[in-house]
């Protein structure tokens, strides 16, 4: 299996159910929405095989279930000369649909001497202490990565029944997907499958129960479960472990002793693995697999580190003893009053000595203790703007730009401007403010955000291109021209320098085709058949290709030949579009062949965007898969 994704996009909420006394209930969940950029799966059932040698192999009637994302499929043809990877940067596009997916846990922790961790400070009752592991018994469990990603998948990864015989493997050189994709269709049948298929996530149950044996000793249970949908096809896993730790968790000091199960060791014969963590202050340094470094001959081992700065929690102290804690004790080293938390109030004005200007002076709540706080020579029961210098014109509120208009009522207070316009400037003085001007310099109306249109056609001047002269914008403000004079514009205009009528979009009328071109333009498009679902002509229609082309080259220098691919409305449209664009592009490439020039043939292709008869009856159908062809005769 295999699965990359961008990333998600989670959104969690979490909260404490209950927290009372020996109990505490706390729960969480997330709901993520998931991006991801390729799948592909491969599952094989009954498989049944025989290798003759060591190079030929036969399948017996082996089940295949195998897809990919439909961006695995070949999407660049190589440009000569040009970088394959850029090509493919410029190419690759997303073929999967956002996902869904969940997170869901709990926490439960059981505090039988719950009051041994509880105190009271700062008017508050039964708080508890922070720095104490509270919990004798403590239990988690967890539910991961529910959910899962669409994907569109590739044309050719189907289903399959493997049955082959002395199939020569030797032969086989296979460099990309696109090339296995071609190898399994070629060599088995598909099966029919969806279109989609859904990725699933690594959905794992994790439980974990933490107890507490004496002080600062505990024995860990951890168990991550995992492989949820065995019999989900396109699916990732994680193995499933469970752990049993002994622990010494101190402050400074923690040392760890892990033996894990694992399930993935238990395919090798060595289901348990005993490890160690060992933390000194900051630094963690451990192993999971301990038996390994012990042996002689050690193929492989496992060892990691860790720095971290710890931030141990602490409980409340309260230095001065006057009922407040220092955290929230303003002044620790004095005691002072509750109103103020623990600061003096000498005056007794009810303003706390620290925000108190005047202190040994008895003031008024409203001015700080002082009359006069920002020092602009007017107090502050009579100051408009009270933190702010200004002068007594302005009732102490400042104006820095100097407009007559304050600060405070300014919208551009750093620029002179006009009262009308709450003090912002208008340069060009045509009533649209320079900050919602959008040509601050020159002189325009408000409807078009201060920027002129002399014309009048609606196309502002610095986008028009012909500024004096009324046209449309989508010739840039420019008139359209008429070379021909035949009151068909040239950009609608399929003979621009030679007069010609409307309906032929300014062309004249063609010369008439002659009764015997009719009929072999006739008897090519009737006789033309394809094989089944495929872009290969059939040989009966040879013969009246082979008299087309002999018609196209008489008229080489006077005709185009214009071929348009369609087909029915059966099966996928996107598969329709390129049958269509193979099966016009097969009857170009045989006219060329047989000596039309390339340049004297048009081709198109719309798939079954373009019926002429019934998509609902086989008749109609018929007549609906088709190329047709069409003579355009060249401007002379």
């Amino acid at each position: 299996m295999l699965l990359k994704c961008v990333g998600h996009y989670g959104l969690s909420y979490a909260r404490v159910l209950k927290e009372d006394n020996e109990h505490f209930f706390k729960a969480g969940a997330t709901v993520k929405l998931l991006q991801g950029i390729e799948a592909l799966y491969m599952r094989v059932q009954n498989l049944d095989y025989n290798f003759l040698t060591s190079d030929t192999l036969s399948l017996f009637k082996s089940d295949v279930e195998y897809s990919h994302s439909a961006n695995l499929d070949p999407f660049v043809t190589a440009t000569p000369g040009a970088n394959y990877w850029d090509q493919v940067k410029s190419k690759y596009k997303w073929e999967n649909y956002v996902g869904v997916g969940f997170d869901a846990g709990f926490v439960y922790e059981f505090r039988p001497d719950y009051k041994k961790h509880k105190f009271d400070m700062d008017g508050e009752k039964d708080l508890w202490y922070r720095d104490h592991n509270k919990y004798k018994t403590k239990v988690s469990f967890a539910v991961n990565d529910i959910g899962g990603i669409r994907f569109k998948k590739g044309i050719l990864s189907n289903n399959f029944t493997a049955n082959v015989s002395y199939w020569n493997l030797k032969a086989v050189n296979v460099k990309d997907v696109q090339e296995f994709d071609q190898l399994m269709s070629d060599m088995f049948v598909p099966n029919p499958t969806p279109t989609t298929f859904k990725m699933s996530l690594p959905t794992a149950i994790n439980l974990n129960v933490d107890q507490n044996l004496w002080k600062t000793f505990y024995i860990n249970l951890g168990a991550n479960i995992c492989n949820l949908q065995p019999n989900k096809t396109a699916r990732v896993h994680d193995y499933t472990t469970i752990s049993l730790a002994p622990r010494f968790d101190h402050k400074w000091f923690g040392l760890t002793i892990p033996f894990t199960y694992s399930s993935f060791g238990a395919i090798s014969g060595k289901p348990v693995a005993m490890g160690t963590m060992v933390r000194l202050g900051p630094l963690v340094v451990g192993t999971t697999n301990m038996g390994i470094l012990l042996k002689k001959d050690i193929y492989g081992a496992n060892f990691y580190a860790a720095l971290k700065i710890p931030v141990p929690a602490g409980h409340p102290k309260d230095k001065d003893k006057d009922g407040i804690s220092n955290k929230k004790d303003l002044c620790k080293e004095v005691p002072g009053v509750w109103e103020f938390m623990g600061c003096p109030d000498r005056d007794g004005d009810h303003i706390q000595d620290k925000d108190d200007k005047c202190p040994d002076t008895p003031g008024i709540k409203e001015l700080q203790g002082c009359p006069d706080k920002d020092g602009d020579g007017i107090t502050d029961a009579e100051d408009a703007c009270p933190d702010d210098k200004g002068p007594l014109e302005f009732k102490g509120c400042p104006d820095r730009d100097g407009d007559k208009i304050i600060d405070k009522d300014d919208e551009c207070p750093d620029d002179a401007g006009l009262k009308e316009f709450m003090g912002c400037p208008d340069r060009d003085g045509d009533g649209t403010p320079d900050r919602y001007d959008n040509c601050v310099d020159v002189f325009g109306p408000k409807e078009y955000k201060g920027c002129p249109d002399r014309d009048g056609d609606s196309i502002l001047d610095k986008e028009d291109a012909c500024p004096d002269t009324f046209g449309p914008r989508a010739n840039k403000g420019c008139p359209w021209p008429d070379t021909d004079g035949d009151g068909v514009y040239d950009k609608d205009d399929d003979c621009v320098t030679v007069p010609g009528l409307k309906e032929l979009k300014g062309c004249p009328p063609p010369p008439p085709m002659k009764e015997r071109e009719k009929k072999i333009l006739e008897k090519a498009f009737s006789s033309l058949e394809f094989a089944t679902a495929k872009d290969i002509i059939k040989p009966k229609s040879f013969p009246s290709l082979n008299d087309l082309a002999k018609l196209v080259k008489e008229h080489k220098s006077d005709w185009t030949l214009k071929l348009s691919g369609h087909t029915d409305n059966q099966g996928d449209a996107d598969k329709n579009m390129t049958l269509s664009e193979k099966r016009a592009k097969a009857v170009k490439a045989y006219l060329v062949k047989k000596g039309v020039p390339a340049e004297n043939i048009i081709v198109e292709w719309f798939g079954q965007t373009v019926p002429i008869a019934d998509n609902t009856t086989p008749e109609g159908r018929q007549k609906n898969r088709r190329v047709e062809m069409k003579v355009i005769f060249k401007e002379k």
